[in-house]
């Protein structure tokens, strides 16, 4: 007796099909009206790990110095300081800050304060700073000292004098932030100590507020850097120019995305199209599975829309994985279904379309499950685009599993039954060559994946994690080229930030910072020489207390200059960093006023009561903050520097600032999106290949559900998992660091090729239960049908991968072309070990016709002297 389910299935695509189709007609509206509703994210923020107590003190910072967005022009003519170029930079500043509202100051050479063109004294600093076009400048000297000086060098102007930078200060949008803080707050509960009903809805409001603002922040975002382009390009004809800043990279990788959505969707279209049509030949083979795959995929946007799970660069291959494993999924039912006409040609064209669906239906379910399993590690990963990418695919694997057992045999079945005869099959031909190789030199074969395990053993050795921004883009993009550009010429682009707290008494600064003092400063900073000095400067500072406290301004005291120049020189000595800033700019520049004589107490005083406005705002408010006690130093890292190992230069100046510096945790911290993406990285790094593992696990106990023997599962799962890390050690051996994309290769592999698995396994066991136990001869029988099957949903995903190398985005092409060389090794693995495995170990029973792992062995020895 037909259970419900099947009786309900068979009625609704054979008996009542009118329903089932406005059924799919009312889901495709919805769904085509939902994917309009789709939205992109490339923001930084969409790149680190939700739950990193770094991010959080990263935003901390950020809101403390009052940092807001920003843009950078890097502009290179001919001549810099000719009379031309500078009223070129004159004009693009007024143009910039007048047609773009949200600008709220460009800061260029020409507004940059001088000291030394000509030299000032420090009593002569409350006068005001002249600038490059004030009469009192001397323009010689003026060009020296934005070359060479401790703030503009390699930062405003290039050392060479070819280059200089036009800074583009953003005014700071509150609103946004403070819909971000709250948003935050909430989830910090949640993740805490948990969220009532009502807090909950509170986090859903807050939320949906946040998103809302934030796609309109974005809009207005790329309308901005869309006018500047504008307005840039008139002065293109007499230098190079080049935007550069992280909201210039998202707004150009959002455009990434959208061009990428694009070509992968259509692009992986027309190869499914082309292959297909070469494999089989015929239209209906052809045009059946692309309507399962195009409507996978629609219903899977209509579902991201209604969800609101945005696009980021790490799913925007999403479109293509489907169509490709669902296309996969077809594959095997049009393999099946060709299989049993040849063999039953008088059936009825009904009872064909039945007898495939129920054949493939139960591995085809646990195909699907498995799939699903292994995207489903990628939500432990704790970075949002991540976590919805493997959110994404699960969902979507499991609507190209409903819409191929809905859609392909309702469209089947109205079709006429065609003849079953068909050319010689070249396919079959090879498959059957490659079983005959297998079981002819199974020991060879075995020898040959020994090796390959070896090979990937040491090369999963040499892997490791990278985050070169830079070579995320093609050489041709703007990203590229400015980025470049600023890398060599202005400074770096990484920003890295050193944040130091005051200590809470003057007896706990580093013993070893005060010897480092005394030596600096000779005989002026003896015992004597400080005391003189100081002792107004401290008179109200001791109390009774054994311990003296801090003064008011501990950083802004000679003490504290000494103290944060010894870190910022440190810093400044590193090969991989570029330029460096901080109060200590400030402090080398006042020295050069001051005859080159260090800072005491009474210079310190005169500096602090007349520093310029200009000064402050550029070289201390932005590194100081009084009421926390507390000193930033900024540094950018060169991104472009080949030798350049991220984790490796923040644990070596970790390392140094507590053990050779002496630093408590408490008193210093790095942050900045260096440490942010080092962080997601490594993390990402850590869940993946922590969860392969469980993941391999999962699917083992599936394979239990499904073959009900431990032997067949272990034996089935072991070309899987050798598939996976595989290609993790290839990637080892090509030195390819991994990053967003290549991480999740070992997932996606495990997913896609414990299909081609189950189906081969399947297959032999039916194969032997029909021959009476030879395993030879259901080894051949299975690479004759299910193997084509194999090859062809093999050559399709290779096919379908290749495409992504049409991507702007380096990572999505290592992808591709990676995936397409794990699918190939899938498919040896299936093809070639598994079946040498079954061979050799006989887990579906003892064996009734002589098999072996080669062309001799015990098994077949005892078989032929039996005869």
């Amino acid at each position: 007796m037909k259970s419900t389910l099947a009786a309900w299935y068979e009625a609704a695509i054979f008996r009542k099909p009118h329903l089932l189709i406005v059924f799919l007609l009312l889901m495709v509206g919805g769904s085509a009206w939902f994917a309009t509703q789709l939205r992109m994210d490339a923001s930084a923020d969409s790149l680190v790990l939700e739950n990193d107590d770094d991010l959080r003190f990263y935003r901390e910072v950020a809101e403390r110095y009052g940092e807001s967005d920003f843009l950078v022009i890097a502009y290179q003519p001919k001549a810099l300081f000719s009379e031309q170029s500078l009223e070129n930079i004159a004009e693009l500043k007024q143009r910039i800050e007048s047609d773009i509202p949200r600008v709220e100051s460009v800061f260029t050479l020409l507004d940059a304060p001088l000291i030394d063109s000509p030299p000032i004294g420090l009593s002569d600093l409350g006068d005001g700073l002249p600038t490059y076009r004030d009469e009192r400048t001397k323009p010689a000297m003026a060009q020296k000292e934005l070359r060479y000086s401790p703030a503009y060098g390699s930062n405003l102007v290039s050392a060479d004098g070819d280059v200089t930078a036009l800074l583009i200060n953003f005014t700071r949008d509150e609103r946004y932030f403070e819909l971000l803080e709250a948003r935050n707050q909430l989830r910090s509960e949640r993740r805490q100590q948990g969220l009532s009903e009502a807090q909950t809805q509170q986090l859903e409001r807050a939320e949906a507020q946040f998103i809302a603002y934030k796609t309109q922040y974005n809009q207005q975002r790329a309308a901005d850097i869309q006018t500047l382009r504008q307005l840039m390009a008139p002065y293109r004809e007499s230098a190079r120019l080049f935007l550069g800043g992280a909201s210039m990279i998202a707004t150009d990788t959002l455009q990434f995305i959208r061009d990428d959505l694009k070509i992968f969707g259509w692009g992986v279209l027309i190869f499914l199209l082309l292959t297909m049509s070469l494999i089989f030949r015929r239209p209906r083979w052809v045009v059946l599975p692309m309507l399962s795959c195009a409507l996978t995929a629609l219903l899977t946007t209509g579902l991201l829309g209604l969800l609101d799970w945005p696009i980021s660069v790490i799913s925007s291959n999403y479109i293509s994985l489907l169509l490709i494993i669902t296309l996969s999924m077809n594959i095997h039912l049009v393999v099946r279904y060709r299989l049993l006409h040849a063999k039953q040609p008088d059936e009825s064209h009904t009872a064909l379309v039945l007898e495939t669906v129920r054949q493939m239906a139960r591995p085809c379910f646990f195909m699907t499950i498995t799939t699903m399993v292994a995207f489903a590690s990628l939500v432990v990963s704790g970075i949002r685009p991540v976590i919805d990418f493997g959110y994404m695919m699960v969902c979507g694997v499991a609507i190209g599993f409903v819409v191929s057992f809905l859609v392909f045999p309702l469209a089947l079945s109205r079709l006429q039954k065609t003849s079953a005869t068909s050319p010689h099959d070249h396919t079959e031909a090879f498959t059957l060559a490659v079983a005959r190789g297998t079981l002819n030199h199974g020991r060879w074969v075995m020898l040959g994946f020994v090796g390959l395990v070896a090979f990937t053993a040491l090369g999963i050795g040499r892997l490791e994690v990278e985050n070169r921004f830079i070579d995320y883009f093609k050489d041709d993009t703007e990203i590229h080229q400015g980025m470049l550009l600023i890398d060599q010429k202005l400074g770096g682009t990484t920003p890295l930030d050193i944040v130091i707290n005051a200590p809470e008494t003057l007896a706990q600064v580093d013993e070893a910072a005060l010897s480092e003092e005394e030596a600096i400063f000779g005989d002026d900073f003896s015992d004597e020489a400080v005391e003189e000095d100081e002792d107004a400067w401290l008179e109200d500072a001791y109390a009774d207390d054994s311990e003296p406290e801090l003064p008011e301004s501990y950083w802004f005291s000679p003490r504290g200059f000494q103290e944060l120049e010894r870190v910022h020189d440190y810093i400044n000595s590193l090969d991989e960093v570029g330029k460096v800033m901080s109060m200590a700019t400030a402090v080398k520049m006042v020295r050069s006023v001051n005859g080159g004589d260090e800072l005491g107490p009474f210079e310190v005083s005169i500096l602090r009561k007349n520093m310029p406005e200009a000064m402050e705002e550029t070289l201390v408010s932005p590194y100081w903050s009084l009421e926390d006690q507390q000193v930033r130093i900024s540094a950018r890292v060169i991104d472009s520097n080949k030798e350049l190992r991220r984790n490796e230069l923040i644990q070596t100046i970790r390392q140094h600032l507590h053990q050779e510096m002496g630093y408590s945790e408490e008193r210093v911290r790095l942050t900045g999106m260096l440490v942010l993406y080092n962080n997601m990285l490594q993390s990402l790094f850590d869940s993946q290949i922590q969860t392969l593992g469980a993941v391999l696990l999962a699917i083992l106990l599936m394979f239990l559900v499904l073959f009900r023997s431990i032997a067949i599962s272990l034996v089935t799962i072991v070309p899987n998992a050798l598939a996976a890390v595989s290609i993790l050690g290839l990637i080892g051996w090509l030195g390819i660091p991994l990053d967003l994309m290549t991480i999740t290769i070992a997932a996606i592999t495990i997913g896609i090729a414990v299909d081609d698995a189950i189906h081969y396994v399947h297959n032999v066991r039916d194969a032997l239960s029909r021959n009476g136990y030879c395993y030879r001869e259901a080894i051949r029988e299975s690479h004759g049908s299910v193997g084509k099957a194999m090859f062809f949903t093999t050559l399709t995903i290779m096919l379908g991968f290749s495409i992504l190398v049409l991507s702007n985005f380096i990572p999505s092409i290592y992808f591709g072309v990676l995936a397409g060389i794990a699918m190939l090794v899938a498919l040896l693995c299936n093809l070639v070990l598994l079946p040498s495995l079954i061979v050799w170990l006989k887990p579906m029973g003892p064996d009734q016709g002589g098999s072996s792992t080669g062309g001799s062995g015990p098994d077949r020895t005892r078989h032929e002297e039996a005869r």
